[in-house]
């Protein structure tokens, strides 16, 4: 288990480093407000505190102990749910960023966790509405909208 945590911690080094470097010529300061580099940067540098965390913590362990992998249900319902989030990029140029969101949810409520119909189907117009409501009327961004108009 410590060579994977040693890894993962790799890893996400690795990642925080890609983005670092992704976003060197955006501005972190723009004037009188963030600029677009200050949110991966704080997101690198988290990720860079928590790899470190991690590798502290496995070197502290005192034995080396078997990986504890998921059962084949398990597996599956991760694999399922990386597929899902992969279907939000492929669907987003088509409908939307919103309705490709909410698309992952009910996929996830009814797929994967076996959630009832309607409830789920609530929950998904719940979080479209959410998500829209924040992200274009409150902090008005420009979200991907899709051939649909969303």
């Amino acid at each position: 288990m410590k060579r994977l945590d040693y890894a993962v911690a790799a890893a996400m080094l690795l990642l925080a480093a890609l983005v670092l470097y992704g976003t060197r010529g955006l501005p972190i300061w723009d004037e009188y407000a963030p600029g677009s580099r200050l949110m991966p940067v704080l997101v690198a540098g988290a990720s860079v505190l928590l790899a470190l965390m991690l590798v502290v913590a496995t070197w502290r362990q005192a034995n080396d102990q078997a990986v504890d992998w998921p059962e084949r249900a398990g597996a599956a319902r991760v694999l399922a749910t990386m597929a899902g989030l992969a279907g939000i990029i492929v669907l987003t140029p088509w409908l939307g960023l919103i309705p490709a969101a909410a698309l992952f949810v009910l996929f996830q409520l009814v797929a994967i966790l076996r959630q009832p119909l309607v409830p789920s189907v609530v929950t998904t117009a719940v979080v479209g509405l959410l998500l829209h409501s924040v992200f274009t009327l409150w902090l008005d961004l420009r979200l991907p909208k899709g051939v649909v108009g969303f």
